[in-house]
């Protein structure tokens, strides 16, 4: 398999998996009543109260947790996979220094995404802690 065909191969995979984690469902709310629309002198709908449509989220801040909590391990899970792929290329590179090296550097730069995730991640939450003073 040549690169292109890699790339849009693994660019694939990743457009499936992120409809598969991003995709909501929208529920339409139905008027009051037998479920026709108010005609005339038909007294006006009672107001209703909106819930929060994500529990345990009720400021900016927790909200941005959360959503750097998802981003976090996502970005997470790729850079495992990566490490796996690195691994599966040194086992298959039949000690050819190029295929050898490759592998090495996918495999030690896969880590130091992790720790720069790991990171990032301790950061953004200390900042978060700290605005919710």
């Amino acid at each position: 398999m040549n690169n292109t065909k890699k790339t849009l191969l693994i660019f694939g995979i990743i457009l499936f998996f992120s409809f598969c984690y991003f995709n909501s469902t929208v529920w339409a709310q139905s008027p009051p009543g037998n479920g026709s629309p108010p005609g005339p002198g038909d007294e006006p709908p009672s107001p209703t109260e909106l819930q929060n449509p994500m529990p345990g989220i009720g400021s900016i801040e927790d909200l941005a947790g959360t959503l750097v909590k998802w981003v976090l391990g996502l970005v997470a899970t790729v850079a495992v996979l990566v490490v796996v792929i690195g691994g599966i290329l040194y086992m298959t590179s039949g000690g050819s220094p190029k295929q050898l090296e490759m592998a090495k550097n996918t495999v030690i730069y896969a880590i130091i995404g992790i720790v720069v995730i790991a990171l990032s991640g301790i950061i953004i939450n200390t900042i978060i802690k700290i605005l919710k003073k």
